[in-house]
Protein backbone atom coordinates (compact mmCIF):
# COMPACT_ATOMS: atom_id res chain seq x y z
CA UNK A 1 0.00 0.00 0.00
CA UNK A 2 1.13 3.55 -0.69
CA UNK A 3 1.87 5.82 2.25
CA UNK A 4 -0.29 8.93 2.29
CA UNK A 5 0.48 12.10 4.20
CA UNK A 6 -0.71 15.66 4.59
CA UNK A 7 1.68 18.04 2.87
CA UNK A 8 2.28 21.76 2.48
CA UNK A 9 3.47 21.95 -1.12
CA UNK A 10 6.45 23.89 -2.37
CA UNK A 11 6.19 25.36 -5.87
CA UNK A 12 7.88 22.20 -7.22
CA UNK A 13 5.48 19.96 -5.30
CA UNK A 14 2.52 21.98 -6.57
CA UNK A 15 3.64 21.38 -10.16
CA UNK A 16 3.72 17.62 -9.49
CA UNK A 17 0.24 17.72 -7.97
CA UNK A 18 -1.07 19.55 -11.03
CA UNK A 19 0.28 16.72 -13.21
CA UNK A 20 -1.65 14.21 -11.08
CA UNK A 21 -4.76 16.34 -11.49
CA UNK A 22 -4.47 16.46 -15.30
CA UNK A 23 -3.87 12.71 -15.49
CA UNK A 24 -6.67 11.85 -13.06
CA UNK A 25 -9.22 14.01 -14.91
CA UNK A 26 -8.16 13.75 -18.58
CA UNK A 27 -11.58 14.66 -19.98
CA UNK A 28 -12.02 17.86 -17.98
CA UNK A 29 -11.43 21.16 -19.75
CA UNK A 30 -10.33 22.77 -16.49
CA UNK A 31 -8.18 21.12 -13.82
CA UNK A 32 -6.28 22.56 -10.88
CA UNK A 33 -3.00 24.21 -11.87
CA UNK A 34 0.30 24.35 -10.02
CA UNK A 35 -0.65 27.84 -8.82
CA UNK A 36 -3.94 26.45 -7.51
CA UNK A 37 -2.18 23.71 -5.56
CA UNK A 38 0.37 26.13 -4.17
CA UNK A 39 -2.46 28.48 -3.16
CA UNK A 40 -4.39 25.73 -1.38
CA UNK A 41 -1.69 25.73 1.30
CA UNK A 42 -2.76 29.20 2.39
CA UNK A 43 -5.83 30.04 4.43
CA UNK A 44 -8.59 31.90 2.62
CA UNK A 45 -10.96 34.26 4.46
CA UNK A 46 -13.58 32.16 6.23
CA UNK A 47 -11.71 28.94 5.50
CA UNK A 48 -9.43 27.24 7.99
CA UNK A 49 -7.00 24.33 8.04
CA UNK A 50 -6.73 23.41 4.37
CA UNK A 51 -5.30 19.91 3.94
CA UNK A 52 -3.58 18.36 0.93
CA UNK A 53 -3.12 14.59 1.06
CA UNK A 54 -0.77 12.85 -1.39
CA UNK A 55 1.52 9.90 -1.84
CA UNK A 56 5.19 10.35 -0.88
CA UNK A 57 6.40 10.61 -4.48
CA UNK A 58 3.66 13.08 -5.50
CA UNK A 59 2.98 10.97 -8.56
CA UNK A 60 -0.07 8.80 -7.93
CA UNK A 61 -2.88 10.50 -6.05
CA UNK A 62 -4.05 13.67 -4.37
CA UNK A 63 -6.96 14.98 -2.33
CA UNK A 64 -7.59 18.53 -1.18
CA UNK A 65 -9.91 19.47 1.67
CA UNK A 66 -10.94 22.79 3.07
CA UNK A 67 -12.98 23.66 6.12
CA UNK A 68 -15.49 26.38 6.92
CA UNK A 69 -17.44 26.46 10.18
CA UNK A 70 -18.36 22.84 10.94
CA UNK A 71 -18.23 21.65 7.32
CA UNK A 72 -15.47 20.05 5.32
CA UNK A 73 -15.34 20.02 1.54
CA UNK A 74 -13.30 17.73 -0.66
CA UNK A 75 -12.24 19.98 -3.53
CA UNK A 76 -10.61 17.17 -5.46
CA UNK A 77 -9.76 13.53 -5.00
CA UNK A 78 -7.94 11.88 -7.87
CA UNK A 79 -5.82 8.88 -8.72
CA UNK A 80 -3.80 8.60 -11.94
CA UNK A 81 -5.15 5.90 -14.27
CA UNK A 82 -2.13 3.59 -13.97
CA UNK A 83 -2.54 3.45 -10.17
CA UNK A 84 -6.29 2.79 -10.06
CA UNK A 85 -7.90 -0.36 -8.66
CA UNK A 86 -5.28 -0.57 -5.88
CA UNK A 87 -7.32 1.02 -3.09
CA UNK A 88 -5.78 4.49 -3.32
CA UNK A 89 -9.11 6.24 -3.79
CA UNK A 90 -10.54 4.42 -0.79
CA UNK A 91 -7.46 5.31 1.27
CA UNK A 92 -7.60 8.98 0.22
CA UNK A 93 -11.28 9.15 1.09
CA UNK A 94 -10.77 7.48 4.46
CA UNK A 95 -7.92 9.87 5.26
CA UNK A 96 -10.07 12.83 4.21
CA UNK A 97 -12.90 11.73 6.48
CA UNK A 98 -10.51 11.16 9.39
CA UNK A 99 -8.98 14.63 8.94
CA UNK A 100 -12.45 16.18 8.77
CA UNK A 101 -13.38 14.44 12.00
CA UNK A 102 -10.13 15.57 13.64
CA UNK A 103 -10.88 19.16 12.64
CA UNK A 104 -14.33 19.00 14.22
CA UNK A 105 -16.40 18.88 11.03
CA UNK A 106 -19.94 17.61 11.42
CA UNK A 107 -20.33 16.87 7.72
CA UNK A 108 -18.27 16.56 4.59
CA UNK A 109 -19.31 17.59 1.08
CA UNK A 110 -17.98 16.98 -2.40
CA UNK A 111 -19.02 17.24 -6.03
CA UNK A 112 -18.69 14.44 -8.55
CA UNK A 113 -19.43 14.32 -12.25
CA UNK A 114 -22.69 12.54 -12.92
CA UNK A 115 -20.97 10.28 -15.46
CA UNK A 116 -18.12 9.23 -13.12
CA UNK A 117 -19.53 5.85 -12.14
CA UNK A 118 -16.39 4.61 -10.37
CA UNK A 119 -16.17 7.68 -8.12
CA UNK A 120 -19.90 7.61 -7.43
CA UNK A 121 -19.61 3.98 -6.31
CA UNK A 122 -16.66 4.84 -4.06
CA UNK A 123 -18.56 7.68 -2.41
CA UNK A 124 -21.77 5.68 -2.03
CA UNK A 125 -19.84 2.85 -0.34
CA UNK A 126 -18.46 5.43 2.12
CA UNK A 127 -21.95 6.67 3.02
CA UNK A 128 -22.22 9.80 0.87
CA UNK A 129 -25.70 10.74 -0.30
CA UNK A 130 -26.82 13.09 -3.06
CA UNK A 131 -28.10 16.41 -1.74
CA UNK A 132 -27.93 18.56 -4.85
CA UNK A 133 -27.21 18.81 -8.54
CA UNK A 134 -25.52 21.44 -10.71
CA UNK A 135 -26.54 21.00 -14.33
CA UNK A 136 -23.77 21.53 -16.88
CA UNK A 137 -21.21 22.23 -14.14
CA UNK A 138 -18.21 20.36 -15.58
CA UNK A 139 -16.93 21.31 -19.02
CA UNK A 140 -15.24 18.54 -20.95
CA UNK A 141 -12.35 19.04 -23.35
CA UNK A 142 -14.65 18.18 -26.25
CA UNK A 143 -16.89 21.11 -25.27
CA UNK A 144 -19.69 19.01 -23.80
CA UNK A 145 -20.94 19.61 -20.29
CA UNK A 146 -21.99 17.22 -17.53
CA UNK A 147 -23.84 17.74 -14.28
CA UNK A 148 -22.12 17.76 -10.91
CA UNK A 149 -23.81 15.85 -8.14
CA UNK A 150 -23.36 17.38 -4.69
CA UNK A 151 -22.82 14.66 -2.11
CA UNK A 152 -22.84 14.87 1.68
CA UNK A 153 -21.88 12.55 4.49
CA UNK A 154 -22.07 12.97 8.21
CA UNK A 155 -18.58 12.66 9.62
CA UNK A 156 -19.91 10.39 12.35
CA UNK A 157 -21.54 8.04 9.80
CA UNK A 158 -20.30 4.47 9.71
Amino acid sequence: MVDLSVIVPSREDAAKLAVIDRKAFPNDAVTFSADDYFGFAFVEPGVTAPAIIADADLALCVAVLRFAADEAEILTLGVVPEARRRGLGTALLAASIAIAEGCGAASIFLEVAEDNDAARALYAAAGFEEVGRRDGYYERRDGSRVAALVLRRSVEAA
